[in-house]
Parts: C-alpha cells; structure tokens; sequence
C-alpha cells in the first residue's frame, strides 16, 4: 500500500520557497558497547594470553587425533597422512578457540555492533526506497 501523501502531485517545492520539516529518527540506536580498559594491558598481553590458552588444547587435541588414526585406521606413525592428521586436529581446535575468543572480547563485541548497525541502516534503506516508489 502506497503513502497517499508522497504521490500527490501538490507536495512539490520550488527551490525558492523555504520548507521546514520536522526529523524524526527511524530508530534509536543503542550507544556504543565500550570496554573500560584494563590498567595494565595491551593487545599484545590479550594475543600472549590466548596463545598461552589455546596451545596445550589444540596440541593435546592433534596428539588425540593422530593416536585415534594409527589405532582406528592403521595408519602408519612415521607417514605424512599422520602429520597430515595431527595438523588437521591442531588447526581445527585453534580456527574454533579464535572464533570463540574473538566473538568473546572486546573487539568482538564492537565487531559485532558494527555489523549489527550496518544491517539495521541497510534494512532502513531499503524501507525508504520501498515507501518513496524507488525500487
């Protein structure tokens, strides 16, 4: 259903003429999510702790998964289907500690927002495009 008021042919303005119009947000958006920062660390000390974190698992979680593919399988210890495994179970286990550690922190959460509010305007614009008739 179209806005009755846009279409009408009376709504145009000269460029002579001055029209005040009162703006009224669409949405109110929620303030920026801000971590109060730490008093003594950095990046760096975030990067150091993840690492320090992550390391044993994904280690602990390789040696799993090789010693399930030479019981299970067969596979021969000294082969690079083996190393290959043992990879594969260290890179699995560090991709899903990152994903989870980056979705967790501060930077997430602002990432997080970003996209949030990027949606929330591309939503809106395509709302305004649909009620001016512009498709």
């Amino acid at each position: 259903m179209s806005d009755p008021i846009i279409k009408r042919a009376d709504n145009f303005v000269s460029p002579g003429e001055s029209h005040r119009m009162e703006i009224v947000p669409a949405s109110q958006l929620p303030p920026v999510p801000i971590s109060p920062p730490m008093p003594h660390s950095s990046h760096a000390d975030r990067s150091r702790g993840f690492v320090l974190v992550t390391a044993p698992l994904a280690a602990a979680t390789g040696f799993i998964v090789l010693l399930i593919g030479i019981t299970a399988f067969g596979i021969p210890i000294l082969s690079v289907a083996a190393l290959l495994l043992a990879l594969a179970g260290f890179a699995l286990t560090w991709l899903a500690a990152f994903a989870l550690h980056v979705w967790v922190s501060p930077d997430g959460a602002l990432f997080l927002y970003t996209i949030l509010v990027f949606r929330l305007l591309f939503l809106e614009a395509k709302e305004r495009r649909k009620r001016y008739g512009k498709r």
